[in-house]
């Protein structure tokens, strides 16, 4: 029993002394941390206090000494055109965003041609002024060398071409064969058009010079030839189925009738003041129309009071032309015989008739000139 107690003594010393030496030793390492912790940041620019110790720097303080403030420095600044100063600005920045600006100013001209090249002629360029030079406010250096009297020279060169119009002259011929007052067109005129190429060139937008390098007709004009009448119709005039000049120029052609039947109105100027440039037919209504003479149809269409026209040239300037048709049986550039049947009589109830006329050159003249064997009977 002695002998337990014993143990049991010795075994509680033992874990007595092992608990004293994990204090001490926790004891001793705290210290030494805390000893540390308190201790100044050294840095190369540090200064050694009098204690010996190194004064304390905070982050702050030492990033605000290696970073110094930026310094803004304004210079006057001169604008040059061609090496002389025009004007002083209060900076370099406002006076390289005038340049810019007039650039864009010279640049924005309406009008201009699209492959217009532009340059300039004088180049600004900047440079340092005198602390004591007069500067021009940035408004009034702008309008000064953007107008009338600006010392630039903003070049632009372009070709392009236009089409120009040519009128056609008019020419009147008395013709005695026709009455007074009466006006008959020989040649319709057209027209020209003319291609002009240009070279232009323009100086801070105001045309300098203009010229004509090559000129192309595009469609060629053609005069106009008016017959105005010059023959006096008597008091007691009666019309008759020879009236008017007979045609000369017929190239040989010969004709035939186009249409038996009786002539209602004569070719001659008419008691309504108007003038009758044919001869009217009476027929029935569908009878058949057929060609004079041989040629090329060269119209068929309708035309107002004309009603449904066939056209056709003989060529040498001969033409004849049949209306009041109800039908054609033929085409634009159908070949036709004398006497090929070309289409029928219309007719609106009161009067059928065929309208037929001779043209030389485009001027009227008697059909019944032409065509003296022609079965046609008289007006009673």
């Amino acid at each position: 029993m002695g002998r337990v107690w014993i143990i049991a003594l010795v075994f509680m010393v033992l874990i007595t002394l092992f608990t004293v030496l994990i204090i001490r030793r926790n004891l001793l390492y705290e210290d030494q941390h805390a000893s540390a912790d308190d201790s100044p940041i050294p840095t190369a620019e540090a200064t050694v206090l009098p204690s010996g110790q190194l004064p304390y720097i905070t982050p702050e303080a030492t990033q605000a000494q290696e970073t110094p403030a930026p310094v803004t420095v304004i210079a006057k600044t001169a604008i040059l055109i061609d090496n002389k100063v025009v004007l002083v600005l209060a900076s370099r920045q406002a006076a390289k965003e005038l340049i810019r600006s007039v650039e864009r100013h010279f640049l924005s001209f309406s009008g201009m041609p699209e492959n217009a090249v532009t340059e300039y002629e004088d180049y600004m360029t900047t440079a340092t002024a005198g602390k004591d030079d007069e500067t021009t406010p940035y408004d009034e250096a702008f309008e000064y060398l953007t107008g009338e009297n600006t010392p630039l020279r903003f070049s632009v060169r372009a070709t392009f071409a236009e089409d120009v119009v040519h009128p056609c002259n008019v020419t009147t011929v008395s013709d005695e064969n026709l009455p007074v007052g009466l006006r008959v067109v020989e040649v319709y005129g057209r027209d020209g058009v003319v291609r002009d190429y240009h070279e232009s060139h323009y100086v801070n937008g105001v045309l300098i010079s203009d010229e004509v390098t090559e000129s192309v007709v595009i469609v060629d004009s053609v005069d106009s030839v008016i017959r105005e009448g010059a023959f006096k119709l008597d008091e007691d005039f009666i019309l008759t189925p020879d009236f008017g000049a007979y045609p000369e120029d017929l190239g040989g052609l010969e004709f035939v009738a186009p249409l038996a039947g009786k002539v209602i109105a004569y070719f001659g100027p008419l008691e309504d003041g108007s003038f009758h440039q044919g001869i009217d037919i009476g027929a029935d209504k569908g009878s058949e129309v057929a060609a004079a003479c041989g040629g090329t149809v060269v119209a068929v269409m309708s035309r107002g009071a004309y009603g449904l026209v066939v056209d056709i040239d003989h060529g040498s300037g001969v033409l004849t032309r049949y209306s009041r048709l109800s039908e054609s049986f033929v085409r634009l550039g159908d070949k036709v015989e004398a006497g090929t049947v070309i289409g029928t009589v219309a007719g609106d109830g009161f009067s059928v008739f065929l309208h037929f006329e001779l043209r030389i050159n485009g001027i009227a003249y008697n059909p019944l000139k032409i065509v003296p064997g022609i079965e046609i009977k008289t007006k009673e």
